[in-house]
């Protein structure tokens, strides 16, 4: 009897546009980046890199959220590397009640390190919103999208989750993580993946690429695949 896998042996990180993801190559590494969590009674940030483990043939729905530009990495890097899958929660459940409680008790100079705790955890909401991302983050079912998370090791547990008021406060913690790429190597990478229409410039971004000698940059190009034939195949 054949089974559908409901995972992948591959993490993808999926953005919105080449520059990221040529950025992201030229570099070596992802950029752990503060992003706010939203379904809390608290409005925080988690210093992150985030990807999901999804079979290719469920894919299409993702990049439409996301982005139709992604790394697959292979899955033995990411847990070499300390990347984990979330801890999935419903409010109501008795762990999410608990912790609901704990963030309305705790004490106002225990907040930092009550959020440092809950860098792991993740609402969930299983009501699909079709309007919109901005309408998604309080209405779509993250449970689906099977998120694994990084967390740089060097940075201190009290400045994993920090309190954070708006935009401005996000662009200032996300300079300071400049310096803390989560590396790969030509190896790590099984697939990148693009709109057929950008391939071609794709493809002249890589050859001009420095930080690569001739042989990587032939395996890199060899493993484009478009967001066309992807879903052609499903």
């Amino acid at each position: 009897r054949t089974f559908m896998a409901v995972s992948a042996n591959t993490l993808f990180h999926f953005t919105g546009c080449l520059d990221n993801l040529v950025n992201i190559l030229n570099s070596g590494g992802f950029w752990p980046r503060y992003c706010v969590e939203y379904g809390w009674r608290k409005k925080f940030a988690v210093c992150q890199c985030c990807f999901c483990d999804i079979p290719l043939s469920d894919i299409q729905k993702h990049t439409k959220n996301y982005g139709c530009y992604g790394l697959g990495m292979s899955k033995e890097w990411g847990m070499s590397n300390g990347i984990s899958p979330v801890m999935y929660l419903i409010k109501d459940s008795f762990m999410g009640k608990n912790i609901v409680s704990m963030a309305k008790n705790v004490p106002k100079e225990g907040e930092r390190k009550l959020l440092a705790m809950l860098k792991v955890y993740k609402g969930v909401n299983y009501k699909k919103d079709k309007s919109g991302r901005q309408i998604r983050q309080n209405n779509y079912p993250y449970y689906d999208e099977r998120e694994w998370r990084y967390v740089p090791p060097t940075i201190a547990p009290e400045n994993m989750c920090v309190l954070t008021v708006g935009d401005k406060d996000l662009s200032v913690l996300n300079d300071g993580m400049k310096g803390k790429l989560l590396n790969f190597t030509v190896a790590d990478i099984k697939y990148i993946i693009v709109p057929s229409k950008q391939r071609e410039l794709l493809l002249a971004q890589i050859k001009n690429m420095v930080n690569y000698p001739d042989k990587d940059k032939e395996i890199l190009m060899s493993k484009i695949l478009t967001t066309e034939l992807i879903f052609s195949d499903i």
